[in-house]
Formats: C-alpha cells, structure tokens, sequence
C-alpha cells in the first residue's frame, strides 16, 4: 500500500510539473490537439496552467478555469474564454456615487497631459484647459527616455492634489497593444499576490521621484492628503500604480476616475487597491480596444467600478457591477469586435491626444 501510494503520488508530481510548463491557454487546455493530456486548467485568474486536481485549482472560481479533464470543476472547456466570463466581486455597493460632472472635469485633466509642458503649467493648453478652471502650483513632469509625462498642481475647487499622466505618443495605438507583454511584478510585500503589469509599473517608477517632489511642494502650503488620479490609455495604467505606492507609502488618500484603461494588474492587485480603499471609476467607451489588453485569460484583471458609455452621447452611460469584468459593459463587445482606435479616442464627446492642445501637433493612436 505504501508502495502504491508513493507511485500515484509520483505520477501526481510530474502531472503537475508538466501542467505548470504550459504557458498558453490552448496549450494547457489541448481542445485542438486531440493527442494532448487532458489533466490541465487554465487558472484565468493567475494566466497560469495546473493540474485539475491541484489545490490551486480546486481553490479557482468554477468559472475562471477552463479544463477538458473528466471530473474538473472547471466551467470552461476552451482556451478563448470570452471576457467577461471570469467574474469575480471586489467592490460592494451600487456605484451610485458616480458625478458625470466630476468624472468631465477628470476627462479635462487627463486630455491636458497631452499637451506641451509650458502650455500645462500656464494652463493655456487648448481646449481641456479652457473647460477647466481652478488649477494652481501646476508642475509638468517629463521623462524623456521613456517617453512618459504628466503633471501635478492643486485643485481649489476640490481641496485636493490632481496627479494626471500622459497616454501613449506612438505611431500605432495597435502596436502598442500588440508589443504589451504579459509578465507581471509583484511591488507590494504586504500585498505578495497583487501583481501588476510590469511595464505600466516601470513607467511609475520612472516617474515617481519628481511627483512625489510635486506633491510635496502643494503639501507645504495645502494641508490637504486628498489625491485624484487620473489619465488616459497608459496614463490611466500609471496613475493606479500611483495610487497603491501613495496611500502605502506617502499617507495620501487617492481617489481615480480614468479614461480607456489597459488592465494594469490582476484580481489581487484589484482587491488589494479595495483593502487600502482606493476607489473611484475606470471609464470606458463602446468598443475601444484598449481595456481589453492585456489579456484577462492571461491573468490581467479590471478594477472595479467600470463606467460604460455606448455612444456619443456624453451624459448617457451605465454603472457596471463591483467584478470590474462586468459582462454586460464593455466586455460585451469581446471578442469579436473590441477593436476600435476611435472609440478609444474620443470620451465623454471630447478627443484624447495632442491634435487639440494650444499649437501641438502631437498625436496619440
């Protein structure tokens, strides 16, 4: 008996080390490979493959695992898990606290990172800073190198610090999205299983030193801890970097509303930014292609709570449930049809990018 045991437990170990070798969701679940064993889940949640059995496994949601192993609990049989399909809640209540006026003067903020540095601190940008009133102590942040920029100033009207990053300044919004890779960090020792996009991160901490000297400039003459981030595209992915490193770390209470947000992390980094009460809406519109890279079979995850507007209209718009993956807001587009630049340039009525700053002919695609 002894014996026998000690073999089935072998052959468990291998099983389960020839599982955790599967790097794709079609090579963990074989459906297209009729020869394949068929004792691997995909864990949508972690974008990682183990066997049926393993505890890893039994401790997945039955619907975030997808397996063809008789007996799996595993809802899914096929690798192309449609977004949407994997939901997990993170965040109670109705998101009845949703300001569209607000939420447009976020969109302000986030369209003036765009524009050229001296037109940001002067607040002369164009038409973002022509909506919008009320910023001071406006310092431009730029990293050259990287590509990536920002600005911090005070707002009067909120009593608050806003920290707005810059989207993406390419020639291609889709080989941007193409070039995403789908390795994860993991910043955060008292959060070990919230990982976050390690690119989106690095960003950050390219430019953290000089925010975080920003902030402190405003915090000598405002005593305020209140700080709302926001961005666009990348800048969205950024500023929820930010926010975790400054309420952790700098004891600021930051709040977010983005526009056209990548998945930036994972459900862990999701439920951690819920513990630490960082809360606030990540904004989407109709089909853009952007809040679905990475993608969530690859063990990205939304925040909640998402804000879906289907059309032009800019004040009309749903409040989506608390998984962040809602599947009847923008995820119902995947996966077919989740291929818009368009939608991911124009928000709430008003066009992302530099082609409406103050004389700038930059663009982002």
């Amino acid at each position: 008996m002894f014996r026998f045991s000690a073999v089935v437990a072998s052959i468990h170990a291998a099983q389960a080390l020839q599982c955790s070798d599967m790097t794709t969701p079609s090579a963990c679940v074989g459906e297209a490979d009729a020869n394949a064993q068929h004792d691997c889940a995909w864990l949508i949640l972690e974008g990682k493959c183990s066997h049926y059995q393993s505890d890893r496994s039994q401790k997945s949601p039955s619907t975030c695992c997808s397996s063809l192993a008789p007996g799996s609990h595993c809802k899914h049989t096929q690798s192309d898990v449609p977004d949407g399909e994997c939901s997990v809640p993170i965040e109670d209540g109705s998101g009845a606290g949703y300001d569209f006026q607000y939420a447009r003067r976020m969109l302000h903020f986030a369209g003036a990172a765009y524009c050229d540095g001296s037109q940001v601190e002067s607040w002369s940008c164009g038409e973002h800073c022509n909506n919008e009133a009320g910023l001071e102590m406006i310092t431009y942040i730029n990293h050259k190198l990287a590509v990536l920029a920002g600005f911090v100033g005070y707002d009067k009207q909120q009593d608050a610090i806003v920290v707005s990053f810059r989207g993406t300044v390419s020639t291609s919004i889709i080989d941007w999205i193409n070039n995403l890779s789908y390795t994860k960090a993991y910043p955060w020792s008292k959060y070990p299983n919230a990982g976050v996009h390690h690119g989106f991160n690095d960003a950050w901490n390219n430019l953290k030193s000089d925010v975080v000297t920003a902030i402190s400039a405003i915090r000598a003459v405002h005593s305020t801890t209140k700080v709302h981030m926001t961005g666009h595209s990348l800048g969205a992915a950024i500023a929820i970097n930010a926010a975790m490193d400054l309420k952790l770390f700098h004891g600021l209470y930051p709040t977010f509303v983005d526009f056209g947000r990548p998945r930036s992390g994972d459900a862990g980094f999701a439920q951690a930014l819920a513990a630490e009460g960082i809360t606030g809406y990540r904004i989407t519109h109709h089909n853009d292609l952007v809040p679905h890279a990475p993608p969530e079979a690859m063990g990205f995850y939304h925040t909640p709570r998402e804000v879906y507007y289907a059309g032009s209209v800019a004040d009309s718009y749903t409040v989506c449930d608390g998984s962040g993956e809602d599947p009847l807001c923008s995820d119902k587009c995947s996966p077919l049809f989740c291929t818009s630049v368009s939608d991911h340039l124009e928000y709430m009525g008003f066009t992302m990018g530099g082609n409406n700053c103050a004389g700038a002919a930059s663009t982002v695609v």
